[in-house]
């Protein structure tokens, strides 16, 4: 597998990101989202073994390098490690909190245009007092995938610079799946 055929599949997860936004299926857009980060982490990280692979500490350097610096632009003061909450509580419970959320803002996110991100930050001092004291950060759902675009560019331009950082990803990538037939999915859905 190439460079070019690792950075297609991350186009078409993008793709279907951007789908489920249009149809405003924006937690399966989440966990698209989510799952992506957390395999290009893997590509980013010198671990090719994934008994001995640490998820969080992947996750969270990829965020820090590849997805804040983005969500920053946009004036958000979250965190990698209230992004990996939001991931494990996307990915594993389909909720807002997750396994060890400890102190950890909550994830919370926005749809809509500017005065509906303002209506839900000027409403957030009463979703933490209704919640036994919880608190949150609100992202705007555009915002993040914006961010998620951005930072995934990053990382292609960096992969295709660095010559380690290449072979690295195009190791690992030998296990991906091949592409699928397209008559292959036409058939199953003709089912």
């Amino acid at each position: 597998m190439t460079l070019d055929d690792v950075a297609q599949k991350y186009a078409e997860t993008t793709a279907a990101i951007l789908m489920c936004g249009r149809e405003k299926y924006f937690e399966s857009a989440l966990r698209l989202l989510y799952s992506g980060i957390d395999s290009l982490s893997w590509l980013y990280s010198d671990q090719n073994d994934l008994e001995k692979r640490n998820v969080r500490n992947e996750y969270e350097g990829w965020v820090n390098i590849f997805l804040l610096p983005e969500l920053k632009k946009f004036g958000y003061d979250c965190t990698a490690t209230e992004i990996y909450y939001a991931r494990c509580s996307q990915l594993h419970t389909f909720s807002a909190i997750a396994k060890k959320q400890g102190d950890n803002r909550i994830v919370a996110y926005a749809s809509g245009d500017g005065e509906n991100m303002n209506k839900v930050n000027q409403g957030l001092p009463d979703i933490e007092k209704m919640s036994n004291g919880k608190r949150f950060v609100i992202i705007h759902i555009g915002d993040l995938v914006q961010g998620f675009i951005n930072g995934t560019s990053h990382f292609f331009k960096l992969t295709e610079e660095d010559e380690e950082l290449s072979n690295k990803v195009i190791e690992k990538a030998d296990f991906y799946y091949a592409p699928l037939d397209t008559k292959v999915l036409n058939k199953e859905q003709n089912r």
